[in-house]
């Protein structure tokens, strides 16, 4: 790192709107995100650095025409790094209308959704039949 990270104003932090914002496409989260270091503000930089992503790695994914897509795991850092968490909230309205699709489906097995793995690990490498 190069030198010491600029203390972030508790103030600034709390600016955000209380109330969640709805983000319905990848264009809304870019807005959202920008508009967040901007309430900070804070620099593209120092997002970067308290993140631990490469340096101006920020100002490709969330430029008004980005360079790059974000993972789901460069989301997280970066919405942490701008002081936010993320929280999935049910849709009713986005539920029924999923539920009217001819190809959805509904749990039928009884028991667990997901079961851990009762397969036995291999014990060794397995030979080719060549090195037999």
């Amino acid at each position: 790192m190069h030198g010491t990270l600029p203390e972030i104003p508790v103030a600034a932090v709390n600016r955000l709107t209380p109330d969640p914002v709805p983000i319905e496409s990848y264009g809304a989260l870019i807005r959202i995100l920008r508009q967040r270091v901007a309430e900070l503000n804070t620099t593209f930089s120092t997002i970067d650095q308290v993140a631990g992503l490469a340096s101006n790695y920020l100002a490709k994914l969330i430029a008004p025409q980005p360079m790059k897509a974000m993972s789901a795991f460069t989301l997280l850092l970066i919405v942490h790094a701008l002081g936010c968490r993320l929280q999935l909230v049910p849709d009713d309205v986005a539920l029924a209308k999923l539920r009217q699709r001819s190809d959805w489906q509904t749990w039928r097995r009884p028991g667990e959704r997901y079961r851990a793995n009762r397969h036995k690990p291999r014990r060794g490498r397995r030979r080719s039949r060549a090195a037999v």
